[in-house]
């Protein structure tokens, strides 16, 4: 080889005019010049070889440069020459990429496609590679075969442009998904393969399944697929199960792939001795009363983890927050037995040195450390840590949390809590036209936040106008005055409604509220608050009131004012504020009327009454690695009576049912008893009652491949049950005394949809009225804009 390139030395020198070093094998250059260069630099060129001014070079040296040269992928050219004592070096860059433009990439990302080029040396303002390209294109048909695309087709097309550069243009035709023709497994004998099929993402094409994600090869899901496979004969007590081979082949025309899995399951072990070994800070008996595992069971990996996180977690409550548990398997095949031996190594005793936040860009970190349990400088519990968490979790402007705990360096009795958040839009601001079946199309302006300015406290206003109603409220709460968790709410309802535009009567209230609450915990769930409020209420009669509108005005006048105390008891176990899936929420509310005697001689003084509210709300998770799957169950129980025996209930504080807050399917406010005319009939409007029970049920699940983001959407299967009674009647009539019964129960079933949007919430509801009779009023779709219930 070396022969050769100096074959080609002189035959070079005999044709240029500035010969290649003549005939001597060593020579001198007295100057060293470069041509050629734009845009690397000169430097970079000469560390790539070892030709200098005033060096010796040989012809084998300058062979060893033009190679090096080449070897970077920058030229397209390389000539050493000389001329004279002149040593030149002439070089011809390769393009530079001026623009790189991917098009029909749909599956895989532009950026992806960006940074898989750039990692293989191709980007815009850098030289392009050409000797590379081919392997290029090859690792993107390889990135695309990943996700099921064997039939992708490239093509490029590169346009040279002034100034040595080049667009770079990729078409990618994509193609369709390879399709999964079959799952072949073998070695298995003690699951059947329908079982261990039905463990798989990855699905069989089928004809019901044809146009299914599942039936569509992914290498990421194949291997997740496999590993959930090992997992479960792990947990079923086959300890040496093995996967032995996997194999994926493609058909011709690239649409079918099959799939086959080896298995060789070994034989199924029992547990054996389970010893305790290491540095044993806590007794051992307390570690084994944590333990989930037991001598004589079927080996579990999942139940030998649980044990081990369960140990961490005593530990953790000691203050070892660095604790690790070692575990070492003895087989005696023979037996068919596994012992365990659980090392302990606790390390230092642990304080936490520094709590830091992340993510809450909107959220001030004291907002977030004021509710902490576990605090700065005290020494790492596991048990308070897990307090913190749940405690952020239930924020209602939080979406996740999770807490990352990283050792001090140098110190090993030291660690810092990083808790990492994701915060929910918690703030709402918008207005135009609000639409919802109670109070039709009305002008809105709302604001409201439940972490308002970042502080964690909560405020809101709202002014709307309708035909029906005019509205004005607002109100703002600190569930955190002090750090034990004394809170206070403050609030003002200005109100203005026309009721014979609501289906309920031919009469109309002006009401004022305004009053305050506090409140403070009792448990780490429970929650006690007392307050009191103002209610000022005038009445204004239409052409042709109600008897129970009229009755009343008449024997109490048309002023009402209150006085109210209000005592509320929650228990809240849920496991986040923010579109829950597990835990419950309890709420008992008693609020006491303590009307002001009237001055007018006319009427009578309105009797004290009391309201009570009952609500329970629970919800059970269907799924661990489904987020948006469960069950939810709620019922309400709504009370309102005097407290003597004779006078009049108000009716003004009357319940109401139907509608998308009580029974959907149902007109809002039709159903129960009717208003009674001037000629004593029934009346078209519902006069309400003071007990209203009502209860729904809902399963809750995911739409794929759009509720992926849990801060947009809920959709849920509901059943809905419910109506209103009267236990005073103002008019004795036959169709006030509806018995409480459950026949009596109204009922529908149906679907929702929520659109969490942050301006403008979307509910939208399909209900099909189960038991509706002959004189309610019923209504398929319902829609509300603007509120979310």
């Amino acid at each position: 080889m070396k022969k050769l390139i100096r074959l080609v030395l002189c035959l070079l020198c005999t044709l240029l005019p500035p010969t290649l070093l003549a005939q001597e094998d060593v020579f001198v250059p007295l100057e060293l010049e470069i041509e050629g260069l734009q845009r690397v630099t000169l430097a970079r060129l000469l560390s790539i070889t070892d030709l200098r001014r005033g060096r010796p070079v040989s012809n084998e040296g300058v062979a060893q440069a033009i190679k090096a040269i080449y070897a970077t992928g920058y030229f397209s050219d390389v000539n050493i020459l000389r001329a004279d004592e002149r040593l030149i070096i002439r070089v011809v860059e390769r393009p530079m990429v001026a623009s790189l433009e991917f098009k029909g990439n749909k599956l895989i990302k532009e950026d992806q496609l960006t940074e898989a080029m750039t990692q293989n040396g191709i980007e815009v303002g850098h030289i392009f590679p050409h000797g590379r390209f081919e392997l290029i294109l090859k690792e993107l048909r390889a990135l695309y075969a990943e996700q099921g695309r064997y039939g992708v087709k490239i093509q490029t097309d590169v346009q040279e442009i002034d100034g040595n550069r080049i667009d770079l243009m990729i078409d990618i035709d994509e193609g369709k998904p390879t399709q999964i023709a079959q799952i072949n497994l073998l070695g298995n004998q003690f699951f059947a393969d329908a079982e261990l099929r039905s463990l798989f993402l990855l699905k069989q094409r089928t004809k019901w399944n044809a146009h299914a994600a599942r039936s569509k090869y992914a290498r990421q899901k194949f291997l997740a697929d496999l590993e959930t496979l090992r997992n479960h004969y792990l947990d079923a007590g086959f300890a040496k199960i093995q996967i032995q081979d996997t194999v994926v082949s493609i058909d011709d025309t690239k649409k079918y792939i099959t799939m086959g899995i080896y298995i060789e399951e070994g034989q199924r072990y029992t547990l054996g001795n389970i010893q305790i070994a290491g540095n044993l800070v806590i007794p051992e008996n307390a570690i084994r009363a944590v333990l989930t595992i037991e001598r004589g069971a079927i080996f579990s990996q999942a139940m030998i983890t649980e044990s081990i996180k369960a140990i961490t977690t005593a530990l953790g409550d000691e203050g070892y927050g660095l604790a690790r548990v070692n575990t070492v398997y003895q087989y005696d095949d023979e037996a068919a037995r596994v012992d365990l031996i659980l090392y302990v190594r606790p390390g230092q005793r642990t304080y936490i040195r520094r709590i830091q936040f992340e993510g809450n860009s909107k959220t001030q970190h004291t907002a977030l450390r004021r509710i902490l349990p576990q605090l700065e400088g005290a020494y790492y519990s596991s048990a308070l840590i897990s307090l913190s968490l749940t405690r952020l979790r239930r924020l209602p402007y939080l979406q996740n949390v999770v807490v990352n705990t990283q050792p001090v360096a140098g110190r090993a009795d030291l660690v810092d809590l990083n808790f990492v958040v994701t915060e929910t839009p918690s703030g709402a601001i918008g207005g135009g036209l609000i639409y919802n079946d109670l109070t039709g199309v009305s002008l809105a302006l709302d604001f409201s936040d439940r972490n308002f300015l970042g502080s964690g406290n909560s405020f809101s206003t709202s002014l709307s106008y309708s035909t029906i109603e005019q509205r004005f409220s607002i109100r703002y709460s600190q569930p955190y005055v002090t750090l034990d968790g004394l809170s206070i709410s403050y609030f003002l309802n200005i109100r203005a409604t026309n009721f014979d535009e609501a289906n309920i009567g031919n009469y109309a209230l002006q009401s004022s509220s305004f009053g305050t609450n506090l409140g403070y915990p009792i448990s780490e769930s429970g929650r006690f608050s007392y307050g009191f409020n103002f209610d000022i209420i005038n009445l204004a009669l239409g052409s042709n009131p109600s008897q129970e509108v009229h009755n009343y005005s008449t024997t109490y006048g048309r002023y009402y004012r209150d006085f109210g105390l209000s005592f509320t008891h929650s228990v809240n176990t849920l496991n986040r504020g923010f579109k829950p899936t597990a835990g419950s929420r309890t709420t008992s509310n008693l609020n006491f009327k303590f009307p002001f005697a009237t001055e007018d001689d006319r009427y009578e003084n309105r009797p004290p009454y009391y309201v009570l509210d009952l609500r329970y709300r629970t919800y059970f998770k269907l799924s661990d690695t489904i987020d948006e799957l469960a069950i939810m169950l709620a019922t309400r129980i709504n009370y309102l009576d005097l407290l003597q025996e004779d006078g009049f209930i108000p009716f003004y504080a009357h319940y109401y049912a139907g509608g998308v807050q009580t029974v959907r399917g149902y007109l809002s406010n039709s159903l129960g008893p009717r208003a009674t005319t001037a000629a004593g009939h029934p009346s078209s409007s519902s006069q309400g009652g003071n007990f209203r029970p009502t209860a729904t049920a809902e399963f809750i699940f995911p739409i794929r491949g759009v509720t992926n983001d849990i801060t947009s959407l809920r959709t849920s299967l509901f059943w809905d049950i419910g109506n209103v009674f009267n236990t005073r009647c103002i008019i004795e009539a036959p169709h006030c005394q509806i018995p409480i019964a459950y026949n009596q129960l109204r009922q529908s079933a149906g679907v929702t949809l929520r659109w969490y949007l942050q301006f403008l919430p979307l509910t939208f509801i399909y209900a099909v009225p189960l038991n509706a009779q002959p004189e309610d009023r019923t209504v398929d779709f319902q829609f509300t804009i603007g509120t979310v219930f």
